[in-house]
Formats: structure tokens, C-alpha cells, sequence
């Protein structure tokens, strides 16, 4: 690892249901790999002069994949389909997926794990004849924890 280090932050995979081996390497871009502490803040009895910040509770981003409109029949496209334009008929079937750092050499750098994914929004840019840009959708997605396991 001497050399890749700091890594480029253009070469990633994104693992749909990484255990079927649902590799998906054509994303634009990927982000909300973030996590936070809320605090609550607490007076100092009797003394005004300090306040405390107390942990509350963690939280995170919601996880965001861009990139070029995806044909029909795409994997991802039938499960947001499934998930958003179903209207909660069929009971929604969360995921887990992978985002993987790529080394030069195609190896894994890091790699975070979401866990209970489940899309809940999926839009398509705005389209315009005036520039020559590729048509990109966007999803987002909620879920149960992430967690860095590389």
C-alpha cells in the first residue's frame, strides 16, 4: 500500500447485493459516505458560563449514486421501480451494498458496507439543448447502519 496512498477518489465500485455478485462499476459518482454525532447542548448548574455537548445520537447521510440513465432493464432501475412506482404493494426488499475505494491495480483500498438499503428517491436531471452533457439519474437511498469493513 506504499504508493497508493493518498488514494485517487475516481476509481470505485458499487456492489449491489455483493454476495450474488452484483458488481456495478458505471457510476458518475458516489456520496453521504458520512457519518455524525448529534450533541444536545446542557447548562452548567449554576454556573452560566459553560455549556456542555452531550452525545445524542449518531447519524448519517443518505448514500447517493449518480450516473448515466441506465437502460430499462438494469437491476437497479426494475428495484427502484419495484420500491418507488409500486406504491408499497409488494413489500419493499432491502439490500446490502458495497462501496469499494479502487487501487490502481484494481485492488479494494477501503471498502463501506450499508446495510437494510432501500431506495427513496430516484431523479433524472434536467435535460437542456443548449449543452452537450450525458443524461444522468440520480438514487438515493436510506439505510439500517454502514460500516467500514477495509
Amino acid at each position: 500500500m506504499g504508493n497508493t496512498f493518498p488514494p485517487s477518489g475516481f476509481r470505485f465500485a458499487v456492489c449491489l447485493d455483493p454476495a450474488s455478485g452484483g458488481v456495478d462499476v458505471v457510476f458518475h459518482e458516489v456520496s453521504g459516505l458520512d457519518a455524525a454525532l448529534e450533541t444536545v447542548a446542557v447548562p452548567e448548574g449554576g454556573e452560566t458560563r459553560f455549556v456542555h455537548a452531550l452525545p445524542k445520537s449518531a447519524k448519517a447521510s443518505r448514500l447517493t449514486l449518480k450516473r448515466g440513465l441506465a437502460a430499462a432493464d438494469s437491476g437497479l432501475v426494475k428495484w427502484c421501480q419495484q420500491v418507488l412506482e409500486g406504491w408499497l404493494a409488494v413489500p419493499i426488499q432491502a439490500k446490502l451494498i458495497e462501496v469499494h475505494l479502487m487501487g490502481p491495480t484494481g485492488e479494494a483500498l477501503r471498502r463501506w458496507r450499508f446495510t437494510g438499503a432501500y431506495p427513496v428517491r430516484w431523479s433524472v436531471d434536467s435535460f437542456s439543448s443548449t449543452q452537450q452533457e450525458l443524461a444522468l439519474e440520480m438514487v438515493e437511498l436510506a439505510y439500517s447502519t454502514v460500516e467500514r469493513v477495509l
